[in-house]
């Protein structure tokens, strides 16, 4: 069997080291945890692309009722039973926000409920086992606002784990019509 060895130069070596190193801290150890400020405010086309819809939501980009920048988010739920945002790359780590709040513009002539839902990674389909925030919207401006202190608490038998966030939905229950929503500012503090 033959035997091979490759030599290295010392700088060489260093090279290759410091190459590894530097991808390694480029990269982290993982999701970096959420900090204070806006993390959507739908400026960009990046950020429509972060959203996916469910139940026929149609959604598209505005420029009404913008609350940070000059467009928000125009958002037309279909009449099912769990019309629906779901958001990508939300932030997998919460332990270090206080509260996230959004602005919503409810352009339907009544008040209706605004379902937020977080999991993290033990949640499951089971209601009683993740967060599930209603939120009554007036006609016209409103702020939602979600202190991770009750998502921390909603699971009935356990600690909600916010540094092991899943998903970030919003949805309605149930309307015999149509609904106009307008979010914008969504934000960590």
């Amino acid at each position: 069997m033959k035997r091979f060895s490759i030599r290295l130069s010392a700088r060489r070596y260093r090279s290759i080291l410091i190459g590894l190193l530097s991808a390694f801290l480029l990269s982290g150890c993982g999701p970096r945890p959420a900090g204070p400020g806006i993390f959507y405010d739908f400026e960009s086309e990046d950020e429509l692309d972060r959203v996916g819809w469910s139940c026929r939501t149609r959604y598209e980009w505005s420029d009404m009722h913008a609350t940070s920048g000059t467009r928000s988010l125009h958002c037309l739920f279909g009449k099912l039973k769990y019309p629906g945002l779901m958001f990508r790359d939300f932030p997998t780590d919460l332990s270090r926000v206080e509260a996230m709040s959004f602005d919503v513009w409810n352009a339907t002539s009544d008040t209706i409920n605004l379902v937020v839902r977080i999991d993290d990674d033990l949640s499951g389909a089971n209601v009683s086992n993740r967060y599930n925030g209603s939120f009554h919207l007036i006609p016209g401006e409103n702020v939602v606002e979600v202190l991770m202190d009750d998502v921390r608490a909603a699971p009935a038998t356990r600690e909600m784990n916010l540094s092991r966030i899943k998903q970030f939905l919003i949805f309605l229950i149930k309307r015999d019509e149509r609904t106009d929503l307008y979010f914008d500012r969504f934000e960590f503090r």
